[in-house]
């Protein structure tokens, strides 16, 4: 419902590119595609700023690689998550998206 009603200013606009750029928003991505409709890309950005990290590391001759299949990567799915607030619905939320148990550690800035 929430999605529906954030996206309703945007459905009758012109708009062409959406860029969703709050460290949540991407979540929501499939969701509000679907609100928005094909017309509207979506612009997620960590998975633009991934890209251009990974191209960076590799220009740069740095990317840590151990795979077999000459330089490939496979990366292990180990998480390590530090908040400032960790009363909050956090843990929860990553577990769902994950499918995993996690643990978080709280850090002071």
């Amino acid at each position: 419902m929430a999605i529906k009603e954030y996206m309703s200013k945007f459905k009758n606009t012109k708009i062409e590119k959406l860029i969703l750029g709050c460290t949540h928003y991407p979540l929501f991505e499939k969701l509000i595609q679907e609100e928005l409709g094909n017309k509207v890309e979506t612009i997620n950005t960590g998975k633009q700023m991934a890209k251009y990290l990974k191209r960076y590391l590799e220009e740069n001759q740095i990317l840590n690689c151990r795979g077999e299949n000459g330089g490939n990567c496979s990366y292990s799915q180990k998480y390590e998550i530090n908040l400032t607030d960790t009363e909050c619905n956090f843990i929860n939320v990553a577990e769902k998206l994950l499918g995993k148990k996690v643990e978080i550690s709280k850090i002071e800035l």
